[in-house]
């Protein structure tokens, strides 16, 4: 299937979402959360334990070993790949465990995403505001939006499990499905109470979840949906969404998963099986940008579990940087 006829499944989206999505559609749309989420500066679970594990912070934009957070005047972080391995800045500067790489971009539109590869080591993707895709470090390119038009900015790119193609989204919710990326449904065209600001992988990379700066999370495909901010007082924004992986039963089915939110303010917010740990509430003075985590479960055997670390916007990342076994 080519691009034009992908970009015509995005358009007719509203047609394309099933019973499912719906309903979790209404639920984000409506403002509405479900579950038990767990964050926020005034919840006694966060304040009681307020950075957790933090055995940090160290900067992206210096060499590794360091323990401290940015220096002042450090270059501007937009987004963080979703293993943490790379940063970038919206010119397209991209850090790598604190060195920089060479890209010679100069892109029309500032950068909002950047993915690396799950299998093939160095390759990686760059995307901006205007959909321009950069496939960089020997990544294949399976095409972008760039110099079509949109009806809202792209604000990130997110791969499939094998790197075989990948997902831009909008910050009015549409998605772009390109290269072995399926669509399963999108946002557009539907009113929002606020815009989609991240996306993540879920339903055992079956599905996607998109999140919205209030909080909402709407799931498309065999994403399950877990509960949402929308509707409830935030600090801050809502600027990431981190999914945790599916749990499956001996029959192989999927019996559970979930994803953590993470605000401006470095509030965390849990959802499903995604074991809240503590907030960064008051950690910097920089907003947090982004997150990602790492596997804080020291069986190598066992299911992962995951654990959230924040980006903020000088580059500075608080969390548990590793875990001791």
């Amino acid at each position: 299937m080519d691009q034009d006829e992908r970009v015509k499944k995005h358009d007719k989206s509203t047609g394309l979402l099933s019973c499912a999505f719906l309903i979790a559609a209404a639920i984000g749309l409506l403002g509405m959360g479900g579950g038990s989420p767990s964050a926020g500066a005034s919840s006694p679970r966060a304040t009681a334990r307020t950075a957790p594990n933090l055995n940090g912070p160290r900067c992206l934009t210096l060499a590794p070993g360091n323990a401290e957070a940015c220096p002042p005047g450090s270059p501007t972080i937009i987004a963080v790949s979703v293993d943490g391995s790379l940063a970038t800045t919206p010119s397209g500067t991209v850090y790598r465990n604190g060195s920089v790489l060479s890209t010679g971009l100069t892109p029309a539109a500032p950068i909002v995403g950047v993915v690396a590869s799950p299998i093939s080591l160095g390759h990686y993707w760059l995307v901006g505001r205007d959909g321009g895709v950069f496939a960089l470090g020997g990544a294949p390119f399976y095409g972008s939006m760039g110099g079509k038009p949109l009806n809202a900015p792209i604000v990130g790119i997110v791969t499939t499990p094998n790197g075989d193609g990948y997902w831009l989204v909008a910050s009015d919710g549409g998605v772009f499905a390109f290269g072995g990326a399926a669509f399963l449904g999108s946002l557009g065209r539907l009113p929002l109470n606020a815009p989609i600001v991240g996306m993540a992988l879920g339903g055992n990379a079956v599905g996607y979840y998109l999140v919205a700066a209030d909080g909402g999370v709407f799931a498309f495909g065999n994403a399950s949906f877990y509960g949402s901010m929308g509707g409830q007082p935030l600090h801050g924004a809502v600027v990431s969404i981190a999914s945790t992986g599916d749990v499956f039963s001996t029959s192989g089915t999927v019996v559970g998963s979930g994803y953590f939110l993470a605000g401006s303010d470095g509030g965390i917010f849990a959802f499903g099986n995604a074991q809240f740990s503590g907030s960064f509430v008051g950690v910097s003075a920089a907003p947090v940008i982004g997150m990602f985590t790492i596997d804080g479960d020291c069986d190598p055997f066992g299911p992962t579990d995951p654990v959230p670390n924040v980006v903020t916007s000088d580059g500075s990342v608080y969390g548990q940087m590793q875990t001791v076994c």
